[in-house]
């Protein structure tokens, strides 16, 4: 009887050690838990970023390439124009629009 009254106590002290345990991890899980959402959520503000981010950078590229195609199609001799900018016989108004 008293030895098992002895193994009843350690069993009652197991348990109850087990279940502040149990009490503790479940506290971890409930942690664990809140930073897996606040880590979406920051993720997905952050993923928005990129994106917004990367179409302006898709937009810029693509004014680039437009604005390079410009110019290579008005690919001409500009020199022209400086040989006007100082002709004595262009309106000074004229010479002024040109040195801007």
């Amino acid at each position: 009887i008293e030895s098992l009254s002895a193994a009843i106590g350690k069993t009652e002290s197991d348990a109850k050690i087990l279940g502040e345990e149990i009490a503790t991890l479940q506290q971890d899980v409930s942690k664990f838990d809140a930073d897996l959402k606040a880590s979406k959520e920051q993720r997905a503000k952050d993923h928005e970023a990129f994106v917004a981010e990367q179409r302006d950078h898709s937009e810029s590229i693509d004014a680039l390439e437009r604005a390079i195609n410009v110019l290579q199609k008005q690919n001409y001799d500009r020199t022209a124009l400086l040989q006007l900018q100082e002709s004595a016989q262009l309106p000074a108004h004229a010479q002024q629009m040109l040195s801007a």
